[in-house]
């Protein structure tokens, strides 16, 4: 199971289930993170501190980062309580984002990762 507030929550998750396969990847290089500029994005939309997406669950977090101000309130409060994660996952875990990420760790883990 995986800490959906995790700062790279695929990361986690893998390293508590099937830590030899993490170590092995980090042979060839670095996980993938999140999003591409790292954990937390460089800036949102709405002008919050990145690290305010750690108040919601991953599969929340690139809707967030690209939300107005009002938006991300409401997200806040949509996804903030004991099932956030399992809403997040049914209304958000088909996001673009998280699909590439998701994409992004399988590559790595299966040592395919791409080298530029």
């Amino acid at each position: 199971m995986s800490d959906p507030y995790a700062l790279n929550p695929l990361l986690t998750k893998e390293e508590r289930e099937r830590p030899a396969l993490v170590a092995m990847a980090r042979r060839d290089g670095p996980p993938p993170t999140l999003f591409h500029s790292g954990d937390l994005p460089l800036m949102l939309a709405s002008g919050q501190s990145p690290s305010t997406l750690l108040r919601l669950p991953w599969q929340a977090r690139h809707q967030a980062a690209g939300a107005d101000q009002a938006t991300l309130a409401k997200m806040l409060e949509d996804y903030a309580g004991p099932d956030a994660d399992l809403a997040a996952e049914m209304e958000l875990g088909g996001h673009p984002g998280n699909l590439e990420y998701k994409s992004r760790m399988n590559a790595w883990l299966s040592g395919f990762t791409t080298r530029g």
